[in-house]
């Protein structure tokens, strides 16, 4: 606003500084994510015994109903309560991921998940239809982070996790894991934490320590807070740069968007002099400026130059103040030729 009437030219300059600050703080934002509470999961339900159990999977399907999903769900074999944690836990992410997903890019379109729990393997299959509208051109398919840790979570457990379009036009996402993984995988697996914004921890590997990603999120933090200060300062200075010298800029100079009676109380009337010398030395005028003042000459001469100050206006509004120097004009003083005399 102080732009639109101090220095209309800056306004360009000043929105590329707003974008850019508002994109690092975005960016800061998502990188404080992975510092959230490691206790606890922000999904649809603390992990839990009950997690990837048949009761939490409807649970997931219904939350996914009243989101105005159409969800069918088909359970086949018995519940999953008596097996390992993580291989519960892996069915869990796997089904909210994979709705996360419909809800995201394919909203209103049919999905199926279904849940078949035979011998010593575990298959979850989530599969939608083609939505009734189709996205919009930005949201494209997303940056596929969210399947990468599914996938690498899965692999950890000895299984595999396909995800690709159906000939249709929709999206499946099929996971098959060991039902009894074996102590093995159980050391390997561990929980990230929080899960919106553990995507990322994800993918970094799930064999990272609780401290470790403590301080890898505390300089991830550090380092956005770091850049988001250069973008501020860098913005202030392209601004100051671009404004003129300092000297006018203080409440008791002359500032942009006086008018013309303010500037002549706070400096001089027009000087005929300091015009004068001006003339066919001073820096081009500014295109719009319809008149401009001319003060008496600041300071001493030095080198055969003197400083004169100039502030021009627009329908009597101060938009430009400029200071240089001009060569300090002497005048010579000459007698007059004498005339030769004459006899009367």
């Amino acid at each position: 606003m102080a732009l639109d009437k101090a220095a209309p030219e800056l306004r360009d300059e000043a929105a590329v500084v707003r974008r850019a600050t508002r994109d690092a703080m975005r960016e800061l934002r998502e990188a404080l994510g992975v510092l959230g509470p490691l206790e606890t999961d922000t999904g649809t339900e603390a992990l839990t015994d009950a997690t990837g159990t048949r009761a939490d999977v409807v649970a997931l399907v219904e939350e996914s109903r009243s989101g105005g999903i159409p969800v069918e769900l088909d359970w086949e074999g018995a519940d999953l309560d008596a097996r390992p944690a993580q291989v519960r836990r892996a069915v869990h992410r796997v089904v909210r991921e994979s709705l996360t997903n419909v809800h995201r890019y394919a909203a209103g379109a049919h999905v199926t998940v279904a849940v078949r729990h035979t011998g010593g393997r575990v298959e979850v299959q989530v599969r939608n239809g083609v939505p009734p509208t189709p996205p919009a051109a930005s949201t494209g398919l997303g940056s596929g982070r969210g399947l990468t840790g599914l996938r690498e979570r899965v692999a950890l457990l000895g299984g595999g996790l396909e995800a690709a379009r159906t000939p249709g036009g929709g999206f499946a996402v099929v996971a098959d894991i060991p039902a009894d993984p074996g102590p093995a995988a159980e050391a390997t697996d561990t929980e990230p934490s929080g899960q919106k914004g553990a995507a990322a921890l994800d993918e970094a590997g799930d064999g990272l320590s609780v401290v470790q990603r403590g301080l890898t999120g505390a300089a991830t933090g550090l380092l956005g807070l770091v850049g988001v200060k250069v973008m501020m300062g860098l913005g202030t200075l392209l601004v100051a740069a671009a404004l003129p010298d300092a000297i006018y800029q203080g409440s008791a100079g002359p500032r942009l968007g006086m008018t013309r009676a303010q500037v002549v109380d706070v400096v001089a009337e027009d000087k005929g002099l300091a015009r004068a010398a001006a003339a066919g030395h001073e820096p081009p005028r500014p295109h719009s400026a319809t008149d401009c003042l001319y003060p008496d000459a600041s300071g001493r001469p030095e080198q055969g130059r003197i400083e004169i100050d100039r502030y021009c206006f627009r329908s009597g509004t101060l938009i430009a103040l400029d200071r240089f120097t001009v060569p300090v004009m002497t005048e010579q003083v000459t007698e007059p030729p004498r005339r030769s005399g004459t006899h009367d």
